[in-house]
């Protein structure tokens, strides 16, 4: 076999498109006899550049400041709440799911507990929010039904939709995980997101042209 020598960009290159061809394969049943080889090559690919276990799969995040906006406060131990709150199970395949879009779990679990507080009666749709949202990521009925399957109020499929949706966000503002985190909250389809997207207009620029609660949301998941 003859040799082939790339440079360290070109192979995170690879990393990133390897990594989007098995996610797709991922969603293929004729791919399922092929199980081992796919985890094999998950593994391979998590083990990147350094040579162990890696974040190889989380998403390089913007890093915003805004000293004008009063950031919410996540927990340190945040991962031990979320699993305490949906089981080890659900947690455990929560986490390989998030990696396989790309996205670092320290910001979906951040996003997560913006939405829910990881509050049970959040979770068990025994509360929901005063537009209807509903759930562990407070989905609305309309994105729902076309993310979801079950109900929102089952963390496994909550959490499963979840993904669906920023995959979809990810893939809608590549690079611009701020884009796709303010879309999540307040829509995707707004001019400003796109105009941001064209023009690579910092977030910060768009105070005052987006809701407020958006604005503040992104800047709190995405702080350092």
């Amino acid at each position: 076999m003859k040799n082939i020598i790339i440079t360290e960009s070109e192979f995170e290159k690879l990393i990133k498109v390897l990594t989007k061809k098995l996610k797709d394969l991922n969603n293929k049943s004729s791919f399922g006899k092929s199980g081992n080889l796919k985890d094999q090559l998950k593994k391979l690919l998590n083990i990147g550049l350094s040579g162990k276990e890696s974040d190889v799969f989380s998403n390089d995040h913007p890093i915003i400041k805004d000293n004008t906006v009063s950031l919410k406060k996540y927990p340190s131990d945040l991962d031990q709440k979320m699993k305490n709150a949906v089981g080890s199970s659900v947690y455990n395949d929560f986490i390989k799911n998030v990696k396989s879009i790309n996205l670092d779990p320290k910001i979906a679990m951040r996003q997560l507990y913006s939405e829910s507080g990881f509050s049970e009666d959040v979770i068990k749709c025994k509360r929901k929010s005063s537009a209807g949202a509903q759930g562990i990521a407070q989905f609305m009925p309309s994105t729902w039904s076309s993310y979801g399957t079950g109900s929102p109020c089952n963390p496994k499929q909550a959490l499963e939709a979840y993904v669906k949706l920023m995959d979809k966000l990810i893939d809608m503002f590549p690079g611009r995980l701020d884009l796709a985190i303010a879309g999540y909250n307040s829509g995707p389809y707004r001019s400003e997101y796109k105009t941001a997207l064209k023009n690579k207009t910092p977030f910060e620029k768009l105070k005052g042209k987006i809701p407020n609660e958006t604005y503040n949301y992104t800047v709190s998941i995405l702080q350092p």
